[in-house]
């Protein structure tokens, strides 16, 4: 009989230690998270701008001198993850068919935010209240401001309209007809 009692007290002491061990598993599941830069800079209409000078009043006055009409506008979009800013520059000047130049001044810009991110808040835009002469030279025309530019193509929403002839007319320039190009970059960068 001793026997049995040991024996049942043994198996009531180990079916009483496997249950009463507390149940704890633990699993590590990895999770990552991958930030792709997003930086787009999209032409929505506008791609190519051509002036036509062929009477005295636009050599005398210029076209498009008060802005706003559509043929000599361009519309623009940046979709950013990330503040940004974008410039602007001529890769080189004027340059007829005939190999002659005329003076990059006679191209002028001004650049308005049409979407909800405006100039003095996300935004800092120099030329939103004065016509800018384009140059060869890099020229930041929409500023970010620090943690606010971000933001999708309805936030950042701009119309360029351009001028030419206006501040610095045709008229008595002496340059042959001919028809001058030049190539205006847009960059767009991110801070």
């Amino acid at each position: 009989m001793k026997t049995l009692t040991t024996l049942i007290l043994a198996t009531v002491i180990s079916v009483g230690t496997a249950f009463s061990q507390p149940v704890k598993d633990k699993i590590i599941l990895p999770v990552g998270i991958t930030l792709n830069s997003v930086l787009r800079l999209d032409i929505v209409s506008g791609g190519a701008i051509e002036f036509v000078f062929n009477n005295l009043t636009d050599y005398n006055q210029g076209i498009n001198p008060t802005g706003g009409n559509t043929l000599y506008q361009t519309q623009i979009t940046v979709s950013s993850s990330t503040d940004w800013d974008l410039n602007l520059w001529s890769e080189g000047g004027f340059i007829g068919a005939s190999g002659k130049t005329i003076d990059l001044d006679h191209l002028e810009y001004q650049i308005t935010a049409t979407g909800s991110h405006t100039d003095g808040v996300e935004l800092t835009i120099p030329s939103s209240t004065n016509r800018i002469a384009v140059t060869n030279a890099t020229v930041p025309v929409i500023i970010g401001n620090d943690g606010q530019s971000a933001g999708d193509d309805t936030q950042n929403a701009f119309i360029i309209d351009w001028f030419a002839g206006v501040t610095n007319t045709f008229l008595a320039k002496n340059y042959p007809a001919d028809r001058y190009v030049a190539n205006i970059i847009l960059q767009l960068v991110a801070k």
